[in-house]
């Protein structure tokens, strides 16, 4: 009897998992930074957001900073739509801000409201320190007139707005304005008066943001620091 030998060849097929491994790239993280303009007048002021407050000064160099930059307040937020206080010993206000994922989120903190009357032209003062120092604002319209705390109209401009020391229910501004449509033609020189001290302690400096303003457009801001001594401008 023949005998027929059979190999059988068994073959393993091995199968290799290839497993990708997927580096996870890191997200820029969620940030809020909030930042006091310039011609902002004055500072510090205090900024809450969620419950925690900060203090900022306005920028110096007219350039915006980066997240944690100098003189900003940067909050870690997930993205969506916040609510800043802000305030300083004239007064508090608010506004909103919106926060997108990922990303810094450069936030301007509006300045301490522009407060009286608006018209065409218009002239508005803000200062600090009005507590230890009174700064009048004067404007001389094209006749000659005039006006400020101690003659509040003239050729159809008025004060609206005065604060001498302490008394100063609308925080330390003053406003001259011309109703629009109603100036006359002709130059306007305005100016800024050192008045004097109040009471006898504290700084005898104060920081002032003078505007010139068309209704609600301002066309001229000028910055200065103004003391015993006499003014200096920084713009």
């Amino acid at each position: 009897m023949k005998k027929t030998l059979m190999i059988t060849s068994l073959f393993t097929l091995s199968i290799f998992a290839i497993v990708l491994s997927c580096k996870k790239t890191s997200q820029p993280p969620t940030q809020a930074m909030l930042y006091l303009p310039q011609d902002c007048s004055g500072g510090p002021i205090n900024v809450t957001v969620s419950g925690t407050t900060k203090t900022l000064t306005p920028i110096t160099n007219g350039t915006i900073p980066e997240c944690s930059g100098t003189n900003t307040a940067t909050y870690t937020l997930a993205a969506g739509t916040y609510t800043y206080t802000a305030s300083d010993s004239n007064g508090t206000w608010n506004d909103t801000f919106v926060v997108a994922a990922n990303k810094c989120n450069k936030v301007a903190v509006k300045c301490m409201p522009i407060v009286g009357t608006a018209g065409n032209p218009r002239f508005n003062l803000q200062f600090t320190n009005h507590e230890n120092v009174d700064l009048d604002l004067h404007v001389i319209s094209p006749d000659g007139s005039e006006i400020y705390y101690g003659n509040p109209s003239g050729q159809g401009g008025s004060l609206d707005i005065d604060c001498y020391c302490s008394s100063c229910p609308n925080g330390p501004s003053e406003n001259i304005f011309w109703e629009n449509g109603t100036a006359p033609h002709g130059t306007y020189t305005f100016k800024v008066v050192y008045y004097g001290q109040c009471g006898s302690g504290g700084s005898t400096s104060s920081s002032f943001t003078l505007r010139v303003m068309q209704n609600a457009t301002v066309v001229h801001t000028y910055t200065g620091t103004y003391g015993r001594k006499g003014i200096n401008p920084t713009s």
